[in-house]
């Protein structure tokens, strides 16, 4: 039964997210914390990589599975039509989306500052 429910996360936590009208991204485990948001193509130093805050101040699908580091990949910057990770460096295939949560819009809520 455990082994059937296992298979069954996974299954769900592999499927091709496809916000932004796309399927450049995968949610799947995380090393850093539960699972997370990896891309499936290139992407390169300022470009936008995805969605992540509406205007409306709603987190976007993608957005809710980004997860923080201190060395991220991107950084969350405001656009015409909502918050954007930009890219901070080429990021490859497979590799997970990271951002640092203490460089948010004020309307969301700070990390412990203890937190690593």
């Amino acid at each position: 039964m455990y082994g059937l429910l296992l298979v069954a996360t996974l299954l769900v936590c592999l499927f091709v997210a496809t916000n932004n009208n796309n399927s450049f991204f995968e949610i799947r485990p995380s090393k850093i914390h539960g699972v997370g948001v990896f891309t499936r193509k290139q992407f390169f130093t300022g470009e936008a990589v995805l969605k992540a805050i509406e205007l409306s101040q709603e987190i976007t699908y993608l957005g809710k599975h980004v997860n923080h580091s201190n060395n991220p990949n991107t950084v969350l910057k405001l656009q015409n039509d909502g918050w954007y990770l930009l890219a901070l460096r080429n990021i490859n295939p497979n590799e997970e989306i990271t951002a640092d949560y203490k460089d948010t819009p004020p309307f969301i809520k700070k990390p412990d500052p203890n937190w690593k």
